[in-house]
């Protein structure tokens, strides 16, 4: 059965440094029901890794 709730919308940088406080992630698994076109440029393009010196050592975008 599926239930309603509500989520709280954060930008990539948030939710790794704020939300789970961390810069060094081993694997990071991200299933985004098909927005994958939306999500990489987000973290690549705008070299959000880079800029807040993030490391991500394995990541599975699906």
């Amino acid at each position: 059965t599926y239930k309603k709730m509500k989520v709280k919308h954060v930008d990539f940088k948030t939710f790794i440094m704020e939300i789970i406080n961390r810069t060094r992630i081993d694997h990071l698994a991200i299933d985004t029901e098909g927005a994958e076109d939306d999500i990489f440029p987000m973290i690549a393009i705008h070299d959000t890794l880079l800029r807040y010196n993030i490391t991500i050592c394995h990541m599975n975008v699906e």
